[in-house]
């Protein structure tokens, strides 16, 4: 399965931090910004209907939390089992 690198980075970001995290703090860490973020998260994880494709990989999910005194709940985003499970040497190739 090929990921590209943010899509890497972020996998790997989750590793290092137990599997999940939140999404903003994720950006933090990473330097890539909230709306690339949302796009990166949606594909690579489980489609709608709970399907795995190209483009919905089925690595991550993400849950929504409400914080208090916060408008807006946070999103944490983990690692599937097949996430979990990844590793780079299954990215053939890394695409850009």
């Amino acid at each position: 399965m090929k990921l590209t690198e943010k899509q890497t980075i972020i996998i790997n970001y989750l590793k290092d931090n137990g599997g999940q995290a939140n999404m903003l703090d994720i950006c933090e860490a990473t330097g890539i910004p909230v709306k690339s973020m949302n796009a990166l998260v949606t594909n690579l994880g489980v489609a709608k209907d709970g399907s795995v494709s190209n483009r919905a990989k089925g690595l991550v999910s993400y849950k929504k939390v409400p914080v208090e005194g916060e408008e807006k709940p946070a999103k944490i985003v983990f690692l599937t089992d097949a996430g979990m499970a990844w590793t780079p040497e299954q990215n053939e190739e890394v695409a850009e």
